[in-house]
């Protein structure tokens, strides 16, 4: 039988058996006998996976290193409260070899003395698929090249996103997401909250994220960071693809309330150097603290005229610019406060997961958005499912809903846990500043 949901998770995951008649489906259960598997290990171990195939993933904890080698989708159908992905002091938990997807699961457990790869690898040069996951509790204790404690993209490799939670994670570079040089990651309605601190016996360089690569970040929340150099976002991207460096995108993002500990030249919220071209609209940057700059930074290759590499700030809140740098249309003056609902922030002694960011409706980031700047090729909805409303649209993740909302869109695969959902990949618009906007 069709279904709603199967009609709307097929352009989201763009793979190939969705069309296709010969695409198998397996059962993982922890009781032998009841299901074909009794682990995901198991089945992968099995050779009776072909690429195109579909694995229920009953509720229970599943211990051991998870190696996804074919370009099956690995779904449980519980939800990540229900179903665990456990590396047992080993990681990466999840390996994804191949274009597979990972969708519903918690995963924990990856901090190995050595290993430099906590929750989830992706080294699949085709786009792997993380949906709906909860990655926590990853700490792996290696030195050698950028140790990540939540989500890897390796060189070359190609990442989607959607809708994850990616919190309480440390290693000794980044807590939460790192993408190296020449990668692609593509996040919309991601969480990624209340990573770094103690690793091992130091702070974790980057709190959040530091993404070297290329793609974007659409609806996706970046607060309560610990990090000794930058405490939420680093954008290093000038070894990536385009022509002047990384191609990268940042849409009604909220970078709020991470924490840089290191006492001299730390950035609280951004960092961005490197080259690059890079686009950031209808975003909030707001409440970060850093010892050099609070919510932004920009090295000197960006200064008018470039000298490789462009930038366009436009359409925001950005309670702190960095000197020198030329501000768009729209933003709002410096002393606003974005007026958050229940915010929570990062401190010298420990990183902030959770608080509530959305906006009340009372705040000045409230429909002064650029409807335009969002990806035509996404649903028009915010981190929470709720929809956007045409025209003038609000600034950061969230979008206020009117005393009587209109009729939602439907709810895709991949919210409830941490936010949006649409059809990965897409053709890049051109936004306000005239450069592309959207789609990796």
């Amino acid at each position: 039988m069709t279904t709603l949901r199967s009609f709307l998770i097929a352009p989201v995951l763009g793979l190939a058996f969705v069309a296709g008649a010969h695409a198998g489906t397996f059962t993982v259960h922890p009781v032998p006998g009841v299901g074909d598997f009794t682990s995901p290990g198991a089945a992968f171990a099995s050779g009776a996976l072909a690429d195109g195939d579909t694995v229920f993933v009953e509720p229970g904890t599943y211990f051991g290193a998870f190696v996804v080698d074919k370009e099956v989708h690995l779904e449980a159908v519980a939800g990540p409260a229900f179903t665990v992905l456990d590396g047992a002091g080993s990681g990466p938990v999840v390996d994804l070899v191949a274009a597979g997807t990972l969708e519903g699961f918690t995963v924990t457990g990856g901090s190995g003395l050595f290993d430099v790869v906590g929750g989830v690898r992706v080294a699949s040069t085709a786009p792997a698929h993380l949906i709906g996951n909860v990655i926590t509790g990853n700490h792996p204790e290696g030195d050698d090249g950028l140790p990540c404690g939540g989500v890897t993209v390796d060189t070359g490799a190609s990442a989607v996103l959607r809708g994850n939670l990616i919190t309480g994670n440390t290693a000794l570079s980044v807590g939460g997401v790192v993408t190296a040089p020449f990668s692609t990651c593509d996040m919309v309605g991601d969480r990624i909250q209340g990573n770094g601190g103690m690793s091992g016996t130091v702070v974790t360089t980057t709190g959040g994220a530091l993404l070297g690569g290329g793609g974007r970040l659409v609806d996706v929340l970046i607060t309560g960071n610990l990090g000794s150099g930058v405490g939420g976002l680093y954008l290093s991207g000038g070894l990536g693809g385009g022509p002047s460096g990384a191609v990268l995108d940042v849409v009604n993002t909220t970078i709020a309330n991470n924490f840089a500990s290191a006492p001299f030249g730390s950035v609280g919220g951004l960092l961005i150097d490197a080259g690059g071209d890079y686009e950031i609209a209808n975003s909030i940057l707001h409440g970060n603290f850093g010892s050099f700059a609070m919510d932004m930074e920009v090295l000197l290759t960006f200064v008018e005229p470039p000298v490789i590499g462009s930038l366009s700030i436009h359409h925001g809140l950005l309670a702190t610019p960095p000197a020198g740098i030329p501000l768009g249309p729209g933003m709002l003056p410096l002393f606003v406060t974005p007026a958050f609902t229940a915010p929570v922030a990062a401190t010298p002694f420990g990183p902030a997961p959770g608080g509530d960011f959305s906006l009340t409706k009372g705040s000045a980031c409230v429909d002064v958005g650029l409807s335009s700047a969002f990806p035509t090729d996404l649903p028009k909805l915010d981190i929470d499912g709720k929809k956007r409303f045409v025209g003038t649209i609000d600034l950061g993740a969230h979008e206020v809903q009117a005393l009587t909302p209109p009729i939602e869109a439907p709810v895709l695969p991949g919210f409830g846990v941490g936010g949006g959902v649409g059809p990965a990949g897409g053709t890049r618009v051109t936004g306000a500043s005239g450069r592309a906007a959207g789609g990796p």
